[in-house]
């Protein structure tokens, strides 16, 4: 009995020790292909990814990074990543993310970013910092995606839903018509009390006053029916040279005579778009007037328009040195009624926006407040086939993702 239970004890031990060294040789193959396969995974991804030196210049980057930004591996290899870098971002910017990564080892976020052709491009990125053992930086890792169209979907889907709210834009109407009527009337009623000893002057001082506030009612109403025009856009092709010399000849006297100096250029190679020429005569005025406003005061107003292609859009940029935004400003930019004009109705942009998307077109913005605004419309430089809005407003609504990006 003895030898049969000794001889159980060693081949339970030698099965053991069979099964351990199995497990041992599973993991040590596991581990030696993990890098291999790994790298696979990061170069063929469908995310752009960089690694950098401690100092911050590239080591490597993927082919998916050489898609989005226009750079080769080689062109980029022992640059710093703020090739990439756009303008669009202050010292300030890239200090509360060095702050950010030395806290946390990690961040995340949105960046607007320059591709090799001069396009700019707006991506989500996550940062992080790879260590030693000893708790050395030896690296610097980014993933980054582009979110550029993305974002132009999910803008035409925000104003597809602004235009259904039509009980918010109804109170903003009888909230602002509603103050200039008040406001006439208690004129009206002060100038009644008073007419028995009133002067001449006075009283022309009590009805302009009124005729102000009547206008202002007017003009209300005017951009609430160009806000709510339901014609459909006559799209077309639009010569863009003969387009922008026809426009810049019924605005430059009146920029000129409030010292704006305008430069516009259109890059060679771009002719055409398709728009109603109408509609983007009106979203052009309506900028080139905020531009005008926020240069009020300034020591050497400009004002700048690019017209540039874009992959299959036609991009115009318009900017300027003026007084700029906040972030808090930026974010009600496109509320309709929301200004932070004294003059303003807050319907500018609204309507700027809401003529672009009827031409599948759309509007972002970017500022840094005391420093400039600069707006980037796409418009689309081949015919679009207005069917597929319904599609590519649903694909929009649906997208997830976390909010986001470093140069």
């Amino acid at each position: 009995k003895s030898i049969c239970r000794s001889k159980m004890v060693t081949r339970e031990r030698t099965e053991e020790r069979t099964t351990k060294n199995r497990l041992a040789t599973i993991k040590r193959k596991q581990s030696e292909g993990l890098p291999a396969c790994l790298a696979a995974a990061i170069e063929l991804g469908t995310e752009a990814v960089a690694v950098t030196d401690s100092q911050g210049y590239v080591h490597y980057v993927n082919a998916a990074f050489e898609r989005m930004t226009g750079y080769t591996r080689e062109e980029v290899a022992g640059h710093s990543l703020h090739i990439l870098d756009s303008g669009r971002h202050d010292e300030a910017f890239f200090e509360c993310i060095q702050k950010t990564l030395a806290s946390d080892g990690i961040w995340r976020g949105r960046l607007i970013n320059r591709k090799k052709d001069g396009a700019l491009y707006h991506e989500e990125c996550t940062h992080a910092l790879i260590k030693d053992p000893s708790g050395k930086i030896i690296n610097h890792l980014s993933v980054r995606r582009d979110v550029t169209e993305r974002l132009r979907l999910e803008s035409i889907a925000e104003e597809i839903d602004t235009m259904k709210n039509n009980g918010y834009i109804l109170s903003g109407i009888c909230h602002e018509i509603g103050n200039a009527v008040n406001s006439l009337g208690v004129i009206l009623s002060v100038m009644k009390a008073k007419l028995a000893r009133l002067d001449t002057a006075a009283i022309t001082g009590y009805v302009e006053s009124a005729a102000d506030e009547a206008q202002k009612a007017a003009y209300i109403i005017r951009c609430m029916k160009n806000y709510n025009v339901h014609t459909k856009p006559e799209i077309q092709q639009v010569p863009l040279q003969e387009f922008l010399a026809k426009f810049l000849a019924l605005v430059l006297d009146d920029l000129a005579a409030k010292g704006i100096v305008i430069n516009a250029s259109i890059d060679a190679g771009v002719q055409l778009c398709y728009a109603d020429p109408r509609a983007l005569h009106q979203v052009m005025l309506n900028l080139l007037i905020n531009a005008s406003d926020a240069l009020e005061g300034r020591a050497d107003p400009r004002v700048s328009i690019r017209i540039s292609k874009s992959g299959k859009n036609v991009r115009v940029k318009v900017e300027d040195n003026g007084c700029g935004m906040s972030e808090d400003q930026l974010r009600n930019m496109f509320k309709p009624f929301h200004t932070t004009k004294t003059h303003g109705t807050g319907l500018g942009l609204v309507i700027v926006r809401k003529l672009l998307t009827a031409m599948n077109g759309s509007v972002t913005v970017t500022s840094i407040k005391d420093i400039g605004t600069a707006l980037d419309i796409l418009i689309p430089g081949e015919r679009v086939l207005t069917g597929n809005m319904s599609e590519a407003v649903s694909d929009a609504a649906a997208m997830d993702g976390p909010p986001g990006g470093i140069a």
